[in-house]
């Protein structure tokens, strides 16, 4: 028996038998460099490419068919990669000074987008480094003449072991075989992460040295939370390990069974449970866990994958389709957060030398201007749907006077709207207090919105001057220090002065504590992620008062 330990990024127990993917090393053939015939190696090129897009389009037909909509949407995302004007122009302009070969110049230009990536600041945006990585094995792969698809065959309860995982390599597995998934690589911010929350199955990233420790067919315990593997354990462990996975299983049932009870205290304090998503996917999962509404809603998670910004169609179709998913309950859309901190590849941004305290967020827009009113524009025409619930938030406020912008702003929009005959319905106007000067100006800034949302995450940063991200700081780092409790208390006394609506969403309403500290304050809902709100919702049913 041997134990391992990783970092947790979809919870889950089970047990199951090793399948050790063993990926072609594409980097042997994509050092070739030298070529005879610059038109052969275009050709070859473009072949290769027609390959690959009739490949995606495969993964992307099945996965609509089963009903993961917006994975197709990473899929489409990389067809777009591949079929892109500046991508194919650069690389048969290269081709034709006749000094590399196709494998060469299509390793060397995707590599580098892949580092651009990389080298950002946000450990999301930096996962999303995978994307054009998968699109660069592909094309080499294509161009060996070799099998796109890596998991052909796998046995029954196989759980998943490789270095690392890109998106294609899991969209055509049966997820009935598959039980899990453990990578040397990752994060939880990384593909493996998103992939096994979207299928309900456990994964462990980060596990050092695992390759070189199984083999394909051994037994193996995983637990998604905790980050711990055990490999080939022995009776006495296997006994224990069977039992708490039915106790988990079982304790998973009941809990499913009350979720369509409200969240209300012993003592009469009713709440309600939002969920936080960033994906049509999760919104899903999250109304199967009974969740009220979406509380946050990050949007600059559907640009991640994108070579260019969305078209004010296509947001109204995801907005829509969420809201549809939820009828009538709330659905809180945050406005594009992105900036130093979290860039995107096609939008020109500076890093500076803080990006958490740089430009970023609602401080972009007025540079940006025609990317925040096509996504306002899109809102306000998809709560254009009587029985839709949309509502626009907006982060990283620090004034009065931001906020009469943001206001009048919209009201232009709604204006222009009329006078173009195109529908819509207004929505509800909130902001994120996530900073300590928002947090001193809630008694000015309640009366001015109709709904506040705690960022709990960067309050508590930027009250504590902790990074949450270095590691040399994070024992510092803590969602209950005494001045981060009087802030929210604060913000939430303020906003009860005016009947403003007031909620949180971050990590402190993940937790037993966090739950037991807002339980007692007057706030009207608590958006939390992926499955807690199950332990939640049942913490609050029966509680100590």
């Amino acid at each position: 028996m041997k134990e391992f330990r990783g970092i947790g990024v979809s919870s889950g127990l089970v047990i199951g038998q090793v399948y050790v993917l063993v990926k072609k090393d594409i980097e042997t053939f994509s050092r070739k460099r030298i070529s005879a015939d610059p038109q052969a190696e275009f050709k070859r090129y473009s072949e290769s490419r027609e390959r690959v897009l009739a490949y995606l389009q495969t993964i992307v037909k099945n996965l609509e068919i089963n009903g993961f909509e917006e994975r197709a949407g990473i899929f489409e995302g990389h067809m777009e990669f591949v079929d892109d004007e500046d991508a194919i122009a650069e690389i048969e302009k290269v081709l034709g000074n006749g000094e590399l070969s196709a494998e060469a110049a299509v390793s060397d230009y995707y590599k580098e987008c892949s580092n651009e990536m990389a080298a950002m600041d946000d450990p999301y945006f930096q996962e999303r480094a995978s994307d054009f990585l998968d699109v660069r094995e592909k094309l080499l792969l294509a161009l060996q003449g070799d099998s796109l698809q890596p998991l052909a065959a796998y046995p029954e309860d196989a759980v998943i072991c490789c270095r690392e995982l890109v998106p294609s390599d899991t969209a055509l597995l049966d997820r009935t075989k598959v039980k899990g998934f453990v990578t040397e690589t990752g994060s939880s911010t990384s593909h493996i992460a998103i992939l096994a929350k979207a299928l309900g199955l456990p994964a462990v990233a980060g596990v050092d040295g695992l390759l070189a420790s199984v083999e394909t067919g051994q037994f193996v315990f995983m637990d998604g939370s905790s980050g711990s593997i055990v490999l080939e354990p022995n009776q006495v462990f296997m006994k224990q390990a069977g039992k708490t996975i039915r106790d988990a299983q079982d304790r998973r049932q009941h809990l499913l069974e009350k979720s369509c009870l409200p969240a209300v205290t012993p003592d009469g304090r009713r709440i309600r449970l939002f969920s936080n998503i960033g994906s049509l996917d999760e919104a899903k999962v999250a109304l199967q866990l009974g969740s009220e509404g979406i509380g946050l809603f990050r949007t600059e998670f559907l640009y991640a994958e994108k070579p260019q910004p969305l078209a004010e169609q296509e947001l109204i179709e995801v907005f829509g389709a969420v809201a549809d998913i939820f009828e009538d309950k709330p659905v809180i859309v945050r406005t594009l957060d992105v900036g130093g901190d979290k860039p995107l590849p096609w939008l020109d941004i500076p890093a500076g030398d803080n990006p958490f305290l740089g430009y970023r967020g609602i401080r972009i827009y007025k540079e940006f201007i025609d990317l925040i009113t096509c996504q306002l524009r899109a809102l306000l025409r998809a709560n254009a749907v009587e029985s839709r619930d949309l509502r626009i938030m907006f982060p990283m406020v620090i004034s009065q006077e931001e906020v009469e912008w943001l206001i009048e702003l919209v009201h232009t929009i709604e204006s222009s709207l009329t006078e173009e005959g195109l529908a819509y319905r207004h929505c509800l106007l909130g902001i994120m207090i996530e900073t300590p000067a928002a947090s001193l100006m809630a008694d000015k800034l309640a009366p001015m919105v109709d709904f506040i949302s705690i960022g709990s995450n960067d309050l508590t940063q930027y009250t504590l001057a902790v990074d949450r991200g270095d590691t040399a700081v994070h024992h510092l780092y803590n969602p209950l220090h005494p001045a981060v409790k009087r802030s929210i208390e604060h913000i939430i006394a303020e906003a009860g002065c005016y009947g403003t609506e007031v909620g949180l969403c971050g990590e402190l309403g993940g937790t037993r504590e966090g739950i037991e500290f807002l339980a007692f304050l007057d706030i009207d809902e608590i958006s939390i992620s992926g499955e807690y709100i199950l332990e939640a919702r049942d913490l609050i049913r029966n509680m100590s008062m």
